[in-house]
């Protein structure tokens, strides 16, 4: 982990390893505050994770170089989980990452987008009702339920939603054991 600064190194991580490269950006301009690797050789990124912790909200299609190799030496492998060109999130945004930026042997990311977050509103409705209603801009969000906050069992809400205007809708009995509800994608 390095707030806001550049860690400089020989060849990196060449044996292979594991653990976690924990980058930080606080900022658009280009090294000012974001962490970066400067790597002197041959970079080997199997086995280790990327950690991406964002101190301010970047404009679309801002590019950050993360790692930049300034020598001739390969970068080989990928972070756990993330081939060439995928997409992940961070910190509320969707990231693209690459591994052949600038020169080639540098890995880049680019914010292609803030992640959609839809309110979930739930309401009481007399006698013993409850409504349940989420943003339908976004079909890819599912309504869980749980019975008890301490726990991990949360399970696909039984009911299919209706559509009533822009929003997805579930009415259900407020009668039983009181039920927490989520939104997961």
């Amino acid at each position: 982990s390095m707030p806001g600064g550049v860690l400089r190194s020989g060849p990196f991580n060449e044996g292979g390893g594991s653990g976690t490269l924990q980058i930080e950006l606080d900022s658009i301009t280009p090294g000012v505050m974001n962490t970066k690797l400067n790597a002197f050789g041959n970079v080997n990124l199997t086995g280790l994770n990327l950690s991406l912790v964002l101190a301010f909200s970047p404009p679309t299609n801002s590019q950050f170089v993360i790692l930049e190799n300034t020598s001739a030496g390969t970068t080989s492998g990928n972070f756990i989980g993330l081939p060439q060109n995928a997409t992940f999130y961070g910190s509320n945004h969707l990231f693209q990452i690459t591994y052949a930026g600038k020169t080639g042997n540098d890995v880049v990311l680019t914010n292609v987008g803030t992640v959609f977050q839809p309110t979930l509103a739930i309401e009481r409705l007399h006698p013993a009702s409850v409504r349940v209603s989420w943003p339908s801009n976004d079909p890819t969000f599912a309504l869980q339920f749980n019975t008890n906050v301490g726990t991990t069992n949360w399970q696909p809400f039984p009911n299919a939603p209706a559509i009533l205007g822009n929003n997805y809708v579930v009415t259900n009995s407020g009668l039983g054991t009181p039920k927490l509800f989520r939104l997961i994608k």
